[in-house]
């Protein structure tokens, strides 16, 4: 008898759709109000977003841990930031990372995590790393290699680690761009 996977089997969760794969860590996945925010618990409680869904049990937009959240418009600024999303409690609220003042009111915007830190790898007969994620990998190289022509690869940081690999597919006058036409480097010679 074959093994068979029901629906019921299975959450939206324990897979990577394509937006989060191609995530470098700014990719805005839900906006919504904040209710309040608790220093002493580091406790985030958010408005039910505008399609009646949760952020547990949502099927378009479940928040997991990792997630980083930007918090602006809080009174007095005091739960105003940016913040890792420790665990979710319940379709309304979940605890951060972070120290976060007491506040109330405000916008939230759910960002997913960089698509390489969602990556398992297998570190066996890697010299340079013993990481178990795509994105640490790359944090452990100690250098890379410029990319000058088509067909090179280029590793671009978000300030402190490495986020997306692209392809580079023109050299139009030296700069460098991927298959969607963005800039890559400019005025490589």
């Amino acid at each position: 008898m074959a093994n068979r996977i029901r629906k019921s089997d299975v959450e939206d969760i324990e897979f990577l759709d394509a937006e989060e794969l191609q995530s470098t860590g700014a990719s805005v996945y839900l906006t919504t109000t904040v209710v309040s925010t608790t220093s002493g618990t580091r406790r985030v409680v958010v408005g039910v977003p505008s399609d009646g869904q949760g952020i547990l049990a949502s099927q378009d937009h479940p928040a997991q841990a990792g997630d980083r959240v930007v918090i602006s418009g809080t009174a007095g600024a005091t739960g105003d930031g940016t913040y890792t999303i420790a665990s979710v409690a319940t379709d309304t609220s979940f605890i951060v990372t972070e120290a976060i003042g007491t506040s109330v009111g405000g916008t939230i915007e759910f960002l997913y995590a960089s698509g390489a830190s969602q990556i398992g790898v297998d570190p066996t007969g890697l010299g340079y790393s013993s990481a178990t994620t795509v994105q640490a990998v790359l944090e452990d190289i100690p250098v890379l290699p410029a990319a000058t022509r088509v067909g090179d690869l280029l590793a671009s940081r978000d300030g402190v680690t490495f986020s997306v690999v692209h392809p580079v597919v023109s050299a139009d006058d030296g700069w460098l761009s991927n298959a969607d036409g963005e800039l890559l480097i400019e005025g490589l010679d």
